[in-house]
């Protein structure tokens, strides 16, 4: 997919450094562009993947890492989705 095929995944709450800011080219070229209204988008390309943690480092949920993915206008989309956890994780017992 490249640009204008849709599928963008968009991240209305996070905001970009200063870091960020100064390396906008370099992020462009990666497919991730700052929008007007505030935010990411992260545009799907072909051999590359998005990681982003859903905590911080203290363990509590962190609101940049709220998003949604944009409609496939040209094109298959494909997502795999990978959760890590930190504790150990169970189903409870049956019948609970």
């Amino acid at each position: 997919m490249g640009k204008g095929c849709g599928g963008e995944t968009y991240f209305p709450f996070a905001a970009p450094s200063d870091v960020e800011m100064k390396r906008r080219a370099e992020l462009s070229h990666l497919g991730v562009e700052m929008t007007s209204e505030g935010g990411l988008e992260v545009r799907p390309i072909r051999g590359q993947a998005l990681l982003f943690w859903s905590v911080g480092r203290e363990g509590r949920e962190d609101p940049a890492a709220a998003h949604s993915a944009e409609p496939v206008v040209h094109g298959t989309k494909w997502i795999a989705t990978r959760w890590y956890r930190e504790l150990e994780w169970a189903l409870p017992p049956a019948g609970h």
